[in-house]
């Protein structure tokens, strides 16, 4: 699969992340001799920012696979994890969070949902055992359509859930502590018009994507449109049911609570004393600051940006640019994880295609 930016304007922006990275430096907001102390001294907090985000990409995959499973296809909850690794090994390496879901949609249509069949035990009432001969079902398998529109329900969970988690922060922030009031007012009320537009759009685009998609049927560039209309129908059946809605916001929301966990982690690894709360005002806007397509994962943006959220909380720039890049090494743990899963998955698919 072929990437959608030319190698060139690739390497731009690299470049672009590592001079912000040194940028950042020479502005004296990068300690790296604290952050190795960090890993030195602090081993515990590391290990609980690494616990963290590793769940956090568990139950990514777990909400996927629940959409997935709605959409019609049996899709492993094993397998839906591993994607989302591998989806996180492309994103870190690759300008915006896009590519990510791309490579993960493109892998997801190479895999073979279908029971490979086997030998099925069964205990009996009486303690004995019955083993019953469980034939292989046809193949099954999403089209790259299909899976982009399983995508989409996914995403719009998660920047639901994402907007949903800042609103709690900043409304317990807001009442908690006066002085700040008029800085989170604005975006406490931006946050709660935007968490608002989104949970009517994730429930509202079903519907729509179903109109849509019978209207490409009725044109005499049907035949044509079928990609579209997969990518559509997709869409329909993963929001056929309020509850799987539902239980994929449940699941954003609980994620987002684990980011907030690992930020502190590092925070409490560098030695500041960040409440949970406050960094739950300020990493959200990094989050969505790394999914600009301007650098590889948001490198460099994502700091610069983090700096500025909690500078203006009342914290040292050197902390926000600090604590995210710490979290930016503690997270490239896990997409070498999502490396060794690619890597098997190509290795089972030129397996199967020998055999």
């Amino acid at each position: 699969m072929k990437t959608s930016s030319p190698r060139p304007l690739g390497l731009l922006k690299i470049a672009i992340g590592l001079g912000l990275v040194w940028l950042l430096w020479k502005n004296g907001l990068f300690d790296f001799p604290s952050l190795w102390q960090a890993f030195l001294r602090h081993p515990v907090w590391i290990a609980l920012a690494l616990a963290a985000h590793g769940t956090i990409f568990a139950l990514l995959g777990l909400r996927w696979t629940r959409l997935v499973r709605q959409a019609g296809f049996p899709l492993p909850v094993g397998l839906g994890v591993r994607l989302t690794f591998v989806s996180h090994f492309f994103s870190s390496i690759l300008p915006g969070n896009g590519a990510g879901d791309l490579f993960k949609a493109w892998i997801a249509s190479r895999q073979d949902l279908s029971n490979p069949g086997g030998i099925l035990t069964l205990r009996n009432s009486d303690g004995s055992v019955t083993e019953v001969v469980h034939e292989a079902n046809a193949p099954v398998r999403m089209t790259l359509p299909q899976a982009l529109g399983t995508m989409l329900p996914d995403r719009l969970s998660g920047m639901t859930g994402l907007f949903g988690g800042w609103l709690l922060c900043l409304a317990w922030t807001f009442l908690a502590l006066p002085p700040l009031r008029p800085l989170l007012a604005p975006f406490l009320i931006g946050a709660g018009g935007i968490f608002c537009a989104l949970l009517v759009l994730l429930f509202w685009l079903p519907k729509l994507s179903g109109k849509l998609a019978e209207r490409t049927t009725r044109t005499r560039w049907a035949f044509l449109l079928k990609p579209v209309r997969d990518v559509l129908e997709a869409l329909q059946e993963c929001g056929a049911s309020k509850s799987a809605l539902l239980q994929a916001l449940g699941i954003s929301v609980v994620a987002q609570g684990f980011f907030y966990l690992a930020c502190f982690g590092c925070s409490r690894a560098l030695g500041y004393a960040i409440p949970l709360p406050t960094l739950g005002c300020a990493m959200p806007l990094v989050a969505l600051s790394n999914a600009l397509p301007f650098s590889p994962g948001g490198l460099g943006i994502g700091e610069g940006v983090a700096a500025a959220a909690l500078r203006g909380l009342g914290y040292a720039p050197q902390a926000g640019a600090q604590i995210m890049l710490l979290l930016r090494l503690v997270l490239s743990a896990w997409a070498l994880t999502g490396f060794v899963f690619w890597l098997s998955l190509r290795r089972g698919a030129r397996q199967e295609v020998q055999e």
